[in-house]
């Protein structure tokens, strides 16, 4: 306000929760008139993703994981292994669609840790924070 005494436009995020009493302190503020829209309408769509383990591709790796263990000496009790990430999305924007082709099943090479024991049981527990980072850590060397 102080800055640019002459702008005439202020556009705000859409996530701003209370855009009414903002314009109208504005209005106040500055004793200009206000106009406040509230539209939900975005100009890109969103596109919502749960993150998962693929249990199909996690079951091989932890197989993998759980033949080497038995050749290890009987006090090794846990070995490592890394087990992939699937997404589900959903295509329509909310989770409302009750239709298979609204979601997308897309497997990932991204990896997060697990570790199987002697009695043949993998555990992913844990996973969800190396999940994000793993995420986050390729879109960013994509460059999103």
């Amino acid at each position: 306000m102080h800055r640019s005494r002459q702008a005439r436009l202020l556009l705000m995020s859409a996530l701003i929760a209370n855009p009414s009493e903002l314009g109208a302190w504005l209005g106040q503020a500055t004793g200009t008139p206000t106009a406040v829209i509230n539209e939900p309408w975005r100009p890109t769509r969103t596109l919502r993703v749960i993150a998962g383990i693929d249990r199909e591709r996690g079951n091989v790796a932890a197989n993998a994981a759980y033949q080497h263990l038995q050749a290890l000496p009987p006090h090794r009790k846990r070995q490592k292994f890394k087990t992939p990430l699937a997404l589900l999305a959903g295509l329509q924007g909310a989770w409302t669609s009750q239709t298979v082709d609204d979601y997308a099943l897309v497997q990932t090479d991204i990896e997060v840790p697990a570790a199987v024991t002697r009695k043949a049981r993998w555990d992913p527990a844990g996973y969800c924070t190396p999940a994000a980072a793993a995420i986050v850590q390729r879109l960013g060397l994509r460059g999103e």
